[in-house]
């Protein structure tokens, strides 16, 4: 018999994966462009090696764009297979190796790192979704299927049963919406 998760009593922050990674994303595309404007503009000189384009490019895709797809996976996969959610000190590891990686990337503005350095901590968040992507419960027979109750269309499929014995709101979204006399509901 399954248990019930214990009810998470942490950080508000890293209570679901897409709290601290789209906020971080949001931050660093502000950062990021500020940098890269300043970098264009000759405000900030980094060293001779350093392409502004490339920096941009890099940072755009390494720093906001993976933070966005780990806010989105972590958010995705306990919804799309019913896994428990990552959340307090396991989330917290992955924002350190997202918030590592940018580190590394200001470091690179007043000095260049070496490569190798540079390509193991960019891969480290990259990898990591990867494999938690492929932990057990994660594959396709796992997936939410249509009329089980966890994919939308199963819910859909339970909402208009309960309508139809008398036990349903109506398809109500909100308190309120629901047909009231003489209107009719669209099908």
């Amino acid at each position: 018999m399954a248990t019930a998760p214990r009810p998470y009593t942490g950080p508000l922050l890293l209570a679901e994966g897409f709290r601290p990674f789209f906020l971080a994303a949001a931050g660093w595309a502000v950062l990021a462009l500020g940098l890269w404007v300043a970098l264009l503009t000759g405000a900030l000189s980094g060293p001779s090696g350093l392409d502004p384009l490339a920096w941009h490019i890099h940072e755009m895709l390494f720093g906001f764009v993976m933070a966005g797809v780990a806010g989105f996976i972590l958010t995705a996969i306990p919804n799309w297979t019913g896994r428990p959610a990552l959340r307090g000190r396991p989330l917290a590891v992955l924002v350190a190796l997202w918030g590592t990686a940018r580190l590394l990337a200001l470091a690179s503005l007043v000095a260049t790192p070496p490569a190798l350095l540079v390509v193991a901590v960019d891969a480290g968040l990259p990898l990591a979704l990867a494999a938690l992507c492929r932990a057990p419960g994660c594959g396709r027979a796992q997936l939410a299927q249509p009329g089980d109750g966890r994919s939308p269309a199963g819910a859909d499929r339970r909402r208009r049963a309960d309508d139809r014995r008398g036990g349903g709101d109506g398809g109500a979204a909100w308190p309120g919406l629901a047909p009231g006399p003489g209107r009719r509901r669209s099908s």
